[in-house]
């Protein structure tokens, strides 16, 4: 009701302004709502449609400095308000000439500072629109992957395509192909990811100069006997298992080394020996359709496909030149040289 009643007033006034036609210097609004008072002088909090209707009519027109706050018992308005008979009404200098410190000079008015922010008991205002602050922790897209994937190669492989993609945006990518290359550097961005968020601290502190404060800091939270250190961004742990990885490393060389020896001379010295060349010598069994024989790729070790014989082209001779095989990822042509016969057709029954 106070709230309508000021904004009444405001209309009021500006009603009398345009039809006294008058000078006016200044104009005062008293009102004994401290709620009120709050209302208007209030630019933070957002009220409901009902309040913040009547709150803009009344900033539009008005100045804060204009409003000012009264008591109960001097404001005139209240007398109607509360209720009185006529006699009293009629005998009631307050109702007819308004409060006596009026007629005073101005600095003597009671002041009517308006408070600057709504107290304890405007707080749980029902007109006061809530507004909750929610902080929003954001989340990477790493972060997303980790979640969705719980297979180590998918989730290595969906951060390798995301890198590529970043990539094409910033025109440095013309193919979204994953190289082996690809696929060690997504590897890489995990553990970094992974290590920065639950490990940060000690990625940190190992990654300093100065090698006394640096083992200073290890000892204070407990990781020194670990000799972690940081490699190409990745931290690692030193020590024994550093050595012991370091023999590992050793060892696996030792194995490749040993296995491409092997390789290579089972293609030079055992291979020819199941691919007898039949023009040069006597004339040997074809290949048939249903054979079954492995594909020689010179480019895969250890995988050759197995297939089976469906069609062969023959030369002027009726000897086999070329040969159509089934492999269990599709139908391929090959040349007999290229084909190593490991089980003729009908040998199979």
């Amino acid at each position: 009701m106070e709230l309508t009643a000021a904004t009444i007033a405001t209309r009021l006034n500006k009603k009398l302004i345009d039809e006294l036609k008058c000078r006016i210097d200044k104009v005062y609004f008293w009102t004994d709502s401290t709620t009120v008072l709050r209302y208007i002088s209030n630019d933070a909090t957002r009220f409901k449609t009902f309040v913040a209707n009547r709150v803009s009519v009344i900033r539009e027109a008005t100045s804060v400095d204009q409003w000012n706050y009264i008591s109960s018992k001097e404001n005139p308005s209240d007398v109607a308000s509360r209720g009185c008979s006529v006699k009293t009404l009629m005998n009631d200098n307050n109702w007819f000439k308004g409060p006596s410190f009026l007629q005073d000079d101005q600095s003597t008015w009671p002041s009517g500072k308006i408070p600057n922010n709504l107290d304890q008991d405007e707080i749980s205002d029902s007109e006061i629109k809530r507004v909750v602050t929610v902080t929003v922790e954001r989340e990477s897209p790493i972060d997303k992957l980790v979640k969705h994937y719980s297979n180590w190669k998918c989730l290595v492989r969906a951060v390798a395509l995301l890198r590529q993609c970043v990539r094409w945006c910033r025109n440095k990518l013309t193919s979204f192909t994953l190289t082996v290359e690809n696929l060690e550097e997504a590897k890489s961005c995990i553990v970094k990811h992974e290590q920065l968020k639950f490990l940060g601290e000690i990625v940190e502190v190992c990654e300093q100069n100065n090698q006394e404060h640096k083992a200073k800091l290890l000892r204070s939270i407990n990781v020194s006997k670990l000799d972690p250190y940081v490699a190409n961004g990745v931290l690692r742990i030193g020590g024994r298992l550093r050595r012991a990885d370091i023999y590992i490393k050793r060892r696996w060389r030792q194995v490749q080394y040993l296995t491409d020896i092997f390789w290579k001379r089972w293609i030079h010295e055992y291979l020819p020996c199941l691919q007898e060349r039949q023009k040069w010598l006597y004339p040997k069994r074809n290949v048939e359709i249903g054979d079954i024989v492995l594909v020689i790729d010179s480019n895969i070790r250890n995988s050759w496909a197995l297939a089976r014989v469906i069609s062969v082209i023959t030369d002027k001779g009726g000897l086999s030149r070329i040969a159509t095989v089934k492999t269990k990822s599709g139908i391929l042509q090959r040349p007999i040289s290229k084909l190593c016969l490991v089980l003729e057709c009908d040998e199979k029954l």
